[in-house]
């Protein structure tokens, strides 16, 4: 999109939320300037994140954990302590206890390496804080309280 705004004569930035945050976005013909927000705040300033992200980096990956993956980390932790919670240790599967597992997923309250968690009456994270990212040298960074 950004690409083809160039293309048509327009310069001016592009703001996109979610999954805009990424490399691919960027390869793709994102420029300097544009714009995208994500939830939470980045996990290299959050000090409970810290060890994922020295163990992702350590692990040698091609990739980044990207815009998503210390949330990704904390919601799989939330569905594996709410299915031990709601099979217990011997139980198995079915799909009678669907309605106990939304349960237990709604009710959980903890903390993530990304900071407190619990969910709201639609199943929305209660955090409501969100990163503005601004793509400088090919590359997204933080977009900063001068920007």
């Amino acid at each position: 999109m950004s690409a083809a705004l160039t293309a048509g004569g327009l310069a001016v930035p592009v703001m996109g939320g979610d999954g805009v945050v990424n490399p691919g976005y960027v390869a793709a013909g994102g420029r300097e300037g544009d714009l995208g927000t994500s939830i939470g705040p980045p996990p290299e300033t959050v000090p409970a994140a810290r060890d994922f992200v020295e163990a992702y980096r350590r692990a040698g990956y091609p990739e980044s954990f990207g815009s998503y993956g210390a949330s990704t980390f904390d919601a799989t932790n939330v569905l594996v302590d709410s299915a031990v919670r709601t099979l217990g240790e011997d139980a198995e599967w079915t799909p009678a206890l669907r309605p106990a597992m939304v349960r237990s997923v709604q009710g959980f309250h903890g903390d993530g390496i990304t900071g407190p968690m619990s969910f709201d009456r639609f199943g929305d994270v209660s955090t409501d804080a969100v990163t503005v990212y601004r793509v400088q040298g090919r590359q997204w960074a933080v977009a900063g309280p001068a920007d």
